[in-house]
């Protein structure tokens, strides 16, 4: 398989999981964890779905995997329909669906031993990556009516999708036939639309909004990695002075325009808010943290992500509000570490929780009400 390369980077956060999709989308069933990389083994129990209290008010659910040991989602609908991907019995990792009603639904490959889903709109059109039979990396779209259908590159061979909206509108990054990966912009009408990059080499568009607003991370002339807003309006915008950090990381955007990012120190991270009037807001810690990344943001204004606590070096799932602060998820029982990755309006969030060092499961925390 020939992987997309990931942007430059000078990881040094204390964290086990630092989820990166170029890295972790790809792994074939192995957790990344501090630069060192652990093949995950078959766990005795596989579990489709149990119930666990979680601190703060939340119903804690293991969501099992398609027969392997290792399972992850990256996102959720308004409908409550998560996705992402999962290690199969046969040692594949495919793209899944899951719905309270049928479970985890596998939705296969472009003919390639791998895939993810990385996003689902609330018409049930889901997007990722899967390689094909030629073990190249290509971006998806997927329906209950066609299967999943290649959307093709901007010239190269090699694409992934991030993020569809309620219009099917699509993005990602993809190989441009000079061998670049460029931000891209796909609809049904107009196919694949190139959104070029900060004058780097390197662009990924990481969401897509309804109105068609567009955040990701792109490399600068001199390699370090700034974050963008791209609207049809005004195009590619740099937003790396939300902070001093040389690595910023724009993940989410809402409809209120609200931008959740984090950034990388040494020796530590941080999760920003920013608006268009207000500019950044720092969103903290756990209680004794050091490390910090935000992952998603509801039209509501709540912000999920991992961070660390203090003496205990391993990722925390947290949720924050403007009016709480940041709030710990709590691990399930047994778990070493867990993070949440996306959470739709209805305050449904949707990550993962590592096991022995041989288990990574899908988890769904419900807000009791």
């Amino acid at each position: 398989m020939n992987p997309i390369p990931a942007p430059p980077t000078r990881t040094t956060l204390p964290l086990r999981q630092v989820t990166s999709f170029l890295l972790a989308a790809w792994g074939a069933g192995v957790a990344l964890a501090c630069g060192r990389t652990e093949r995950l083994v078959a766990p005795a129990t596989k579990p489709s779905f149990s119930l666990q209290f979680a601190p703060g008010g939340y119903e804690a659910a293991d969501l099992g995997t398609l027969g392997g040991p290792m399972a992850r989602a990256w996102g959720i609908n308004e409908r409550g329909q998560i996705v992402g991907q999962s290690e199969t019995s046969n040692g594949e990792t495919h793209a899944f669906l899951w719905t309270a009603t049928d479970g985890m639904i596998d939705l296969g490959t472009l003919g390639g031993a791998h895939g993810s889903a990385e996003s689902a709109n609330d018409f049930g059109q889901v997007v990722g990556g899967s390689t094909d039979a030629a073990d190249r990396i290509r971006a998806f779209l997927w329906t209950s009516a066609t299967g999943m259908r290649d959307l093709g590159t901007l010239g190269g061979s090699r694409a992934v999708a991030r993020s569809v909206n309620n219009r099917g509108q699509v993005v990602g990054t993809a190989e441009t036939a000079s061998g670049e990966f460029h931000a891209f912009l796909w609809s049904e009408g107009e196919g694949m639309r190139d959104l070029g990059a900060l004058g780097g080499s390197f662009s990924f568009a990481w969401m897509i909004s309804e109105n068609g607003d567009v955040v990701g991370t792109s490399t600068l002339p001199s390699g370090e990695q700034h974050g963008f807003i791209w609207t049809a309006q005004g195009g590619m915008r740099d937003v790396g002075f939300l902070t001093p950090a040389a690595n910023i990381m724009p993940v989410g955007i809402n409809e209120r325009g609200q931008v959740v990012s984090w950034s990388e120190h040494p020796g530590s991270c941080d999760g920003f808010l920013w608006t268009e009037a207000d500019g950044v807001k720092a969103l903290g810690f756990l209680p004794g943290g050091t490390c910090s990344l935000a992952r998603d943001i509801n039209d509501r204004g709540q912000v999920v992500g991992q961070g660390d606590i203090g003496g205990d070096p391993e990722a925390h799932p947290f949720v924050w509000t403007l009016r709480d602060g940041m709030h710990d998820l709590g691990l399930p029982p047994g778990a070493q570490f867990a993070g949440a990755f996306a959470v739709n309006n209805q305050g449904q969030i949707v990550g993962e929780a590592g096991f022995g060092g041989v288990e990574l499961h899908v988890f769904l925390w419900t807000p009791m009400r």
